[in-house]
């Protein structure tokens, strides 16, 4: 019987496991860090007065998504919630 437990659930465990070895692969690359003046590098000809504008409206962007992502998912638990309550 455990056998064919173990074969029933055997390509979902190897799935699972090839995901988690992907995102360990992703971990290490991440933590390098990118370089953004490898892709806004032209920026640079503008001056260092420029520069730090479009550094601080990027910034704000990327801190206006992760807020929007915080209330999206905020949204979504108190949905949950009230399904709980009115269940």
């Amino acid at each position: 019987m455990t056998q064919f437990i173990q074969n029933l659930f055997k390509p979902v465990l190897e799935f699972l496991d090839m995901i988690i070895s992907k995102l360990n692969e992703l971990g290490s690359m991440a933590a390098k860090g990118i370089r953004l003046s490898d892709y806004f590098g032209f920026f640079s000809i503008l001056g260092p007065s420029w520069t730090g504008v479009i550094n601080s409206a990027l910034s704000a962007l990327v801190f206006c998504f992760i807020l929007y992502m915080v209330q999206k998912h905020s949204r979504v638990l108190l949905w949950f919630k009230d399904l709980i309550k009115w269940w």
